[in-house]
């Protein structure tokens, strides 16, 4: 249960499992707009967004921050760490 962001999300295959299988509402971020729009949506957000940004209305909201096959991708893998945890609630998981 809870709430998830799924950074990196691009069409929303896996947020879309998450929402199917669970009670977890996941909202998905992506830099990839034309990813988003193609997007498998069910209850979740939408948002091109960048996470080293830390939007005050994202940071310190999420129970759940899933990074399905995102690190490989990303350069200074630790800054991307740092942020993706920054917008863990108190407790929250990081996958």
């Amino acid at each position: 249960g809870g709430s998830g962001l799924d950074i990196g999300s691009g069409n929303g295959v896996f947020a879309k499992q998450i929402e199917l299988t669970t009670p977890t509402n996941v909202d998905c971020c992506d830099l990839n707009d034309a990813a988003l729009r193609r997007h498998a949506r069910l209850r979740g957000k939408l948002y091109c967004y960048d996470i080293l940004e830390r939007h005050p209305d994202l940071t310190g909201r999420y129970d759940h921050v899933f990074l399905m096959d995102v690190l490989e991708h990303v350069e200074h893998d630790q800054q991307f760490l740092s942020a993706a945890a920054d917008h863990l609630a108190p407790g929250g998981t990081l996958y």
